[in-house]
């Protein structure tokens, strides 16, 4: 989850690049989800790419079909866009720097968890060493 995040956060930086759409769709994936799928053509360097980069992490997956399609509607065949580029490395383009409030819960979800873990380990082996140092003044 921390590795879509920071790439997220770093897309901020790269960029904005002008990109036309050679294809759009999705691929069913886990429980009835669907991912949004767009294939499109910039030039960065002088050089023509290729990249179907939409997001990072699950920002560019949709429960809903009527979303996924809402979603669609802003990348039909032929559109201009504009994608954001890695200005170290001009391969690597992405349509959507959005966060993905996936990653957020599950990363917050987490940390939490093991805060709880620590804590209670702390918690056991304070009460642990407590028993000790109480049975040792006898």
């Amino acid at each position: 989850m921390l590795k879509p995040t920071l790439a997220t956060w770093q897309s901020r930086a790269w960029t904005a690049t002008s990109a036309i759409v050679l294809k759009n769709g999705y691929r069913d994936v886990y429980r009835g989800g669907y991912q949004a799928r767009v294939r499109y053509a910039y030039v960065a360097r002088g050089v023509r790419r290729v990249s179907d980069r939409v997001a990072f992490g699950h920002a560019d997956t949709f429960f809903w079909k009527t979303s996924l399609n809402a979603f669609l509607a802003h990348y039909p065949k032929g559109r201009r866009i504009i994608c954001y580029v890695d200005p170290r490395n001009a391969d690597r383009a992405v349509l959507n720097r959005a966060f993905s409030w996936y990653n957020v819960v599950i990363g917050v979800g987490a940390a939490l968890i093991g805060l709880f873990i620590g804590a209670s380990m702390l918690t056991t082996y304070a009460g642990m060493r407590n028993s000790i140092d109480g049975s040792s003044s006898n």
